[in-house]
């Protein structure tokens, strides 16, 4: 629950900001935390879908081998992805699950 709630927050920070700032984020950033003793890692991803819409995703990994969704280089665990589409008259809508699969 709580990775949720730091994605959450992530991204009501992202939103917060201009389109033209979004779409100048790196292409990929990475942040470690802790979720009680547990190393949580998250990543910001910037991709342009045209010459002025972005995709900007939130996505977090918590390690964990109790009913585990995730199993790949990361390790074992959950993998969650929240992200909005940034467009090019400066609108942010939610991304549809399409946009977000290869994330999640």
């Amino acid at each position: 629950r709580e990775l949720c709630n730091r994605i959450i927050a992530r991204m009501s920070a992202l939103s917060a900001l201009p389109g033209e700032e979004l779409r100048r984020l790196p292409a990929e950033t990475h942040e470690y935390e802790r979720i009680d003793s547990r190393r949580v890692s998250f990543a910001t991803y910037r991709s342009m879908q045209s010459k002025e819409a972005a995709l900007v995703v939130v996505q977090g990994f918590l390690p964990s081998w109790r009913f585990p969704r995730y199993f790949g280089p990361l390790g074992v665990g959950f993998i969650v992805a929240e992200g909005l589409l940034v467009s090019d008259a400066n609108q942010h809508v939610p991304a549809t699950d399409d946009l977000l699969w290869d994330y999640r």
